[in-house]
């Protein structure tokens, strides 16, 4: 396993793991999910050999305090600070998503592209949700309410028991380990309802999710999701990136999408996409939606 380098920065200490330092291609920052961290991107890295990817820690699962949707764009800000990077894709899966949204307004001069995998949008909560959820926030302000909470949902008798999806490892780690930081964290993020708003993000993003995610069941906004002005790829399958196929569809996408995003200047061949990716990025119609964000919007379902 890839051991964390350490970057000092005016928001503090940052644990980070460098992937493919010698590449010469365009950086990725990538930023990982809820309860996840830089691990999540072994495999996606091991896909991009040609492009170096630093990948930071966010700071719950080391200090063990809570954080807001400011205090993590403010953290990974002096992060892409201390690195001096002239420019850089941005990739944010889930949590890391909707950090990507604030980072991606904030330094809009540095940034390709953004692409957010997974990610939570205010489509996804429902009216009583939103009403009910904040109520929770107060329980959730005990350290021992946390801990037996995380208890509960890391069982894995339990979680089948009460219908919850599969976790992984790592998950299941970090939420034994930090069960107040993380879910404090995610107490405030949907109390205060900081989720993104699909109609304002910057025109360089590209939104993917996948069909058999678990976590954020695609039939909850499969049908509020087509109205948006802008491309959204739907993949098969895929998981809440808990299935082996994930990260090699999501690799498929940033080597070959049609504007280039990664390879700058160059035609991207089709030759490396799986079958169903290629069908669907070669259409004329895809080419010109894509390159000038003047789609109709709707899904691109990758089948």
């Amino acid at each position: 396993m890839l051991k964390h380098n350490i970057l000092k920065t005016k928001s503090g200490p940052v644990y980070y793991r460098l992937f493919n330092p010698q590449a010469k291609g365009v950086p990725l920052i990538c930023l990982h999910g809820y309860a996840d961290d830089s691990q999540q991107f072994t495999q996606l890295a091991q896909l991009l050999p040609h492009h170096p990817l630093y990948c930071p820690d966010f700071p719950m699962i080391h200090d063990d305090q809570p954080a807001t949707i400011d205090s993590l764009t403010t953290f990974i800000t002096g992060f892409i600070d201390a690195l001096d990077l002239n420019h850089f894709t941005l990739v944010g899966f889930s949590l890391g998503g909707l950090v990507a949204v604030h980072i991606a307004q904030h330094h809009p001069q540095l940034i390709n592209h953004t692409y957010l995998l997974n990610t939570p949008s205010r489509l996804l909560l429902s009216p009583i949700q939103k009403i009910f959820i904040p109520t929770l926030l107060p329980i959730l302000s005990y350290k021992s309410t946390c801990f037996w909470l995380s208890q509960l949902i890391t069982h894995p008798f339990l979680r089948r028991l009460i219908h919850l999806p599969p976790c992984s490892p790592l998950t299941n780690l970090h939420l034994k380990h930090h069960p107040y930081a993380l879910f404090k964290t995610l107490a405030l993020l949907l109390a205060h309802q900081e989720l993104f708003n699909p109609h304002l993000l910057p025109t360089r993003t590209l939104m993917i999710y996948t069909q058999d995610d678990l976590v954020l069941p695609y039939y909850r906004y499969q049908s509020q999701i087509q109205s948006l002005p802008r491309q959204v790829f739907i993949l098969p399958q895929g998981g809440h990136a808990a299935q082996s196929t994930y990260w090699p569809q999501i690799a498929d996408l940033l080597k070959n999408h049609p504007s280039g995003w990664l390879v700058k200047g160059q035609s991207p061949g089709h030759e490396l996409f799986s079958p169903a990716v290629a069908r669907i990025l070669s259409s004329p119609l895809m080419r010109f939606t894509t390159l000038f964000g003047m789609g109709r919007g709707g899904t691109t379902s990758l089948q």
